[in-house]
């Protein structure tokens, strides 16, 4: 399951979650969010920002 950043601009804390997490906190469209990053690299909102999780290169 992929992960994603999720950013609270109000209090800067980083959270770890599912997209499915994300789209619920930042009350935006899972798809809007996949667009976003696709697009942009990030998805912005007011109040979030919301990044993949870079996998962990292998050795």
């Amino acid at each position: 399951m992929d992960q994603y950043r999720l950013i609270d601009l109000r209090s800067h804390a980083l959270t770890i979650v599912t997209l499915d997490q994300a789209a619920e906190l930042a009350e935006v469209n899972a798809d809007e969010i996949l667009w976003a990053i696709e697009a942009e690299g990030i998805c912005e909102t007011d109040l979030h920002v919301i990044a993949a999780v870079d996998e962990p290169a292998a050795l």
